[in-house]
């Protein structure tokens, strides 16, 4: 593999990524990855002027359009990436799986966006973007391995679980199997959570862990056929702990229910760290025929509410609170690497995408994909705003930390 630390520009790291292509093609390649970085946008009007060539901006515009019809470019560039990234990823790395929709209400030419009457009727105009990254639990690192890119509309569509699960195999071919995959199944609709993880169970050695859209499945536990809600409530939570969750000083403002999945970014004076009480505890039962822990954890605060999340992992052996709080962490703290790529995404703005082929479109997106898997390089995610220790820093806070305890008992004792 490439050492890529030793491509400081984009210039540089768009040469290696175009390395054995055909001349035409690499120019075009190390052009639009140098417009896009450098316009931080994904429009083709931006990017032909971020490269300010003599020629006249709508004959760039043009060029570039032609361009990114060549047929297996994206391919070629996610197979590279993949590839590259891959080799970091190791047997207990996080493979996060994130689908969102790229929303394009006021499309009208874009291919395959509305073309079904049903999309029209409900009055959807979206398409659907899968991505996987690579972050070792407690990192400040992460990798983007894969994104894909597809419409409900276009010609050869089967369903969303499809899109996913092709490109969840393509990760872990390309990993030979390694890594913990940890589905993210808010963006998922139930039926399509219900495939990928029939998927995951279907290999015994495969460790996967997910949050659950699952409440009305049904589950087989002691012999006995329940569903997820039942088993929730019959769960015992024997170990408790504190969850330290960094939030707004102005909490008023937040969905009280979602707080543990909310992410921020302000300065640390501005923000608070609440210490919030947690209970969880795990049971065993079997899914789709396959052994799977269900792990609970309820959490209750008197100014945030009270919170029960549900997990579901193929992880063995989690009999003691030491265990039972790996996939916990793991789980918990996936919001700030899905929030933090986010933050680096959207400064690209991808919602301008604006071409009106669906190849080129896919193409783009693979494009974008190529300049972050450049930035991550030296980005880096700020400090968890989930953990299960107070925060350093200047925060606010609803706890004493130890050494305020200790410089209190020094002024008792004297």
């Amino acid at each position: 593999m490439a050492d890529l630390n030793q491509y400081k520009t984009i210039e540089e790291f768009a040469g290696w990524l175009a390395a054995g292509l055909d001349r035409p093609t690499a120019k075009f390649l190390e052009n639009i990855l140098q417009g896009i970085h450098t316009s931080k946008s994904i429009k083709l009007a931006n990017v032909a002027r971020a490269l300010g060539e003599s020629s006249d901006l709508h004959a760039t515009c043009n060029r570039l359009s032609r361009n990114l019809a060549k047929s297996g470019l994206a391919e070629t560039i996610a197979t590279r990436l993949l590839e590259q990234g891959a080799h970091r990823v190791k047997r207990h790395t996080r493979l996060i799986v994130h689908v969102y929709e790229l929303a394009k209400p006021n499309a009208r030419k874009m291919q395959y966006l509305q073309d079904s009457v049903q999309n029209q009727t409900l009055g959807e105009a979206n398409y659907q973007v899968c991505e996987i990254y690579a972050c070792n639990t407690g990192a400040a690192k992460y990798l983007p391995l894969l994104t894909t890119f597809w419409s409900r509309c276009a010609p050869g569509y089967i369903s969303d679980s499809q899109e996913i699960l092709t490109a969840l195999r393509r990760v872990l071919d390309a990993t030979n199997g390694r890594g913990v995959v940890l589905v993210d199944s808010r963006g998922m609709q139930t039926t399509t959570f219900d495939d990928v993880c029939k998927y995951l169970l279907t290999d015994n050695d495969r460790q996967f862990i997910s949050n659950s859209v699952l409440e009305d499945r049904a589950f087989v536990y002691r012999q006995q056929r329940k569903t997820l809600a039942e088993l929730i409530e019959i769960c015992a939570l024997p170990y408790a702990g504190r969850l330290y969750k960094v939030l707004p000083v102005d909490w008023e403002t937040i969905d009280k229910r979602s707080y543990l999945d909310h992410y921020i970014s302000s300065t640390p004076k501005k923000l608070f760290d609440w210490a919030i009480p947690m209970e969880f505890g795990s049971l065993r039962a079997r899914y789709q025929g396959r052994p799977v822990i269900i792990i609970v954890l309820k959490t209750s605060h008197s100014t945030l509410g009270e919170s029960k999340t549900t997990i579901i992992t193929s992880y063995e052996r989690l009999h003691t609170r030491k265990t039972i709080l790996v996939p916990i962490h793991a789980y918990i703290s996936i919001n700030d690497v899905i929030a933090a790529h986010k933050t680096l995404r959207d400064s690209y703005n991808p919602a301008d995408l604006q071409v009106s082929k669906y190849d080129r479109m896919q193409l783009l997106i693979t494009l974008l994909h190529a300049v972050i898997f450049f930035e991550t390089r030296s980005f880096k995610i700020k400090s968890p705003l989930s953990r299960l220790k107070p925060h350093e820093g200047d925060y606010h806070r609803d706890f004493l930390l130890p050494e305020d305890v200790e410089r209190l008992r020094h002024l008792d004792s004297n």
